[in-house]
């Protein structure tokens, strides 16, 4: 029987290990892993190089002076910032030769650049979670989507126009439940539990819709659940909330976040998404 966990496994051909940011990941953790160290990791994927080089010369991270070699580039964007932005870049190389038809690619990780980049925005507010983890729990939050509607094809596609028709696509969730019996965050928890991605990061992903999924819900899945329905509201150009997906008042309270400093967030984004993306998809 199609199950989260068996759509994983046999997409494993397909989508390939982020192994360079996982290593550069362990280094910086290390208590003796140095700058040159992570240049070193970098450096020898000279693609991942020149993607990096682009990331931390544009709007992202503003400077007067140009970044031109790997040292340089992890200094500008910072130690602890430097592995999210490797996640991001690695992960879209991932999924480079994973297909769908249900929906556009650059859109998908157009969304998932602004959940990113407003989660982040998020826990430099409330100061209860990491920015940079908060960036990359954003950036895989609907990685599953990728694997789901590669695996399912026509189902699929029939799946995505259903929920533009119950919802207008704001609770896709439900639908893939309906038609499959489980949705994209149980297919990208499985993913990340795979890669053995940090336990917050798993539950961020599982339960970035329905933070009740979980007994005891961490700060950082409510971060995700706010920046995912900011990113809808972000790409449709509103800060009218009933655009986008349903956000619990739990997440709000446990924040200590108010939907006006949350929409300010908003505005502030959007040029810095673009060039990311960009960036990452060079």
């Amino acid at each position: 029987m199609e199950s989260a966990k068996s759509l994983v496994t046999n997409a494993s051909s397909l989508v390939s290990f982020p192994s360079i940011a996982i290593e550069v990941g362990k280094v910086i953790n290390s208590e003796d892993g140095s700058v040159r160290d992570v240049a070193k990791l970098i450096e020898s994927d000279p693609a991942l190089t020149a993607k990096l080089l682009r990331v931390a010369n544009s709007a992202a991270f503003p400077s007067v002076s140009e970044v031109d070699t790997v040292p340089k580039a992890i200094t500008r964007i910072g130690s602890r910032t430097i592995n999210q932005v490797l996640t991001g870049i690695e992960v879209t190389r991932c999924f480079e030769g994973v297909e769908n038809a249900a929906f556009s690619i650059d859109e998908f990780w157009r969304h998932s650049i602004y959940t990113a980049l407003i989660a982040q925005n998020i826990a430099n507010i409330c100061r209860k979670v990491e920015p940079g983890v908060a960036f990359t729990a954003g950036l895989l939050h609907d990685i599953g989507d990728l694997i789901l509607y590669n695996a399912t094809k026509e189902r699929g596609e029939q799946c995505f126009s259903q929920s533009l028709l119950d919802n207008d696509g704001l609770e896709t969730y439900k639908t893939e439940q309906e038609f499959f019996g489980f949705d994209h965050s149980d297919v990208g928890y499985e993913l990340a539990c795979q890669w053995s991605l940090p336990t917050s990061i798993q539950e961020s992903i599982l339960a970035h819709h329905t933070p009740n999924k979980l007994e005891d819900i961490p700060d950082l899945v409510y971060v995700v659940h706010i920046a995912n329905s900011l990113a809808v509201l972000c790409e449709l150009d509103s800060e009218d909330f009933s655009e986008a997906a349903p956000i619990l008042d739990v997440a709000w309270q446990s924040l200590s976040l108010s939907p006006s400093q949350a929409t300010e967030i908003i505005g502030d984004i959007k040029a810095s998404a673009e060039d990311i993306l960009q960036a990452f998809s060079a």
